[in-house]
């Protein structure tokens, strides 16, 4: 009797084998090993958080979990965990045109006011205040989407400083920790390590804005408890230097916000002490172009754009 249920069972398997198997249906699709159909009731694939998907041991190409972290399908390539978001599959989470979904949360603690920046394919938040002034800094990668936490900024914690990079490194200055600052820091993203430099060359203040256009670092507007200021400065790393430009076209501000495209710079929104602001356009252009090894500047006001 055992001998003859063996038999079946190695004939039924050896069918099985070379035949499809259906759930839900008797004429499963003879392309597919295995079809479930059905109308009322979907298919779970294994579900897990990045961390558990990462102590899966020696994955094979075409592992495939649902990540319950930023809810997409992870698909092992062979060499590194992909993302299938929305139904665009890629190596890098890149989305679709005009979607957001979330990242992993920020790797510090609750603040405002911090400070941001990317370098390369990497984003970098540091400062901030959350009751206490801070000073630690993290890097994000959002192909692995993983935060770690950075060498502490090089000078004292801080809120409402400015941040922007250029040629492969980040530049941190001014804030407020109780005093107003000054002071301006360059972070080597290679070692790790953050070197004073030649402190900013306007007033000390907080809300500044900053950006960069080449080569070059620009910081600007800005306020104290008392004062509100439209000067805007150039900082050339190379020379380590910072040379005053044209004064921001619109009044005196803090908390506005600043941007960079290839070769001109946008400030906009802020408070001048009288009333929020929205009004935005090409309030400040910055066009450099160089005129017998001289740059010369151009300063011009656009017709302003509402938000």
């Amino acid at each position: 009797m055992k001998h003859y249920l063996l038999i079946n069972l190695v004939l039924i398997s050896n069918f099985i084998y070379g035949q499809s198997v259906g759930i839900g249906t008797t004429s499963p699709e003879s392309s597919a090993i295995l079809e479930v159909k059905s109308t009322t009731q979907g298919f779970m694939m294994p579900r897990m958080t990045t961390a558990q998907r990462d102590a899966i041991v020696a994955p094979k190409q075409g592992l495939q979990i649902y990540n319950t972290d930023d809810r997409c399908q992870d698909i092992y390539d062979g060499s590194k965990w992909a993302k299938n978001c929305d139904m665009k599959v890629n190596g890098d989470s890149e989305l679709p045109a005009n979607s957001w979904r979330p990242r992993a949360d920020f790797g510090g603690d609750l603040r405002y006011a911090p400070v941001a920046f990317s370098i390369g394919n990497k984003g970098y938040i540091g400062t901030g205040f959350d009751g206490t002034y801070k000073k630690d800094f993290w890097e994000f990668d959002p192909a692995s989407n993983v935060w770690t936490q950075k060498a502490d900024f090089g000078g004292t914690a801080r809120q409402g400083a400015v941040g922007f990079s250029m040629a492969g490194k980040g530049y941190v200055g001014t804030g407020e920790n109780g005093i107003f600052n000054n002071d301006f820091w360059e972070y080597n993203l290679t070692s790790n390590v953050w070197t004073q430099r030649a402190n900013f060359g306007g007033s000390a203040r907080f809300n500044a804005v900053g950006f960069s256009i080449a080569d070059k670092g620009y910081i600007g507007t800005g306020a104290t408890n008392s004062s509100r200021y439209k000067d805007f400065w150039e900082y050339d790393s190379a020379s380590n230097v910072w040379t005053q430009k044209l004064d921001f076209g619109g009044t005196a501000r803090g908390n506005a916000v600043g941007f960079s495209t290839t070769d001109k710079g946008y400030i906009g929104t802020g408070s001048d002490g009288i009333a929020l602001k929205r009004i935005f356009g090409n309030l400040y252009l910055l066009e450099v172009a160089w005129v017998a090894g001289f740059k010369k500047q151009i300063s011009q006001v656009l017709q302003d754009k509402k938000l």
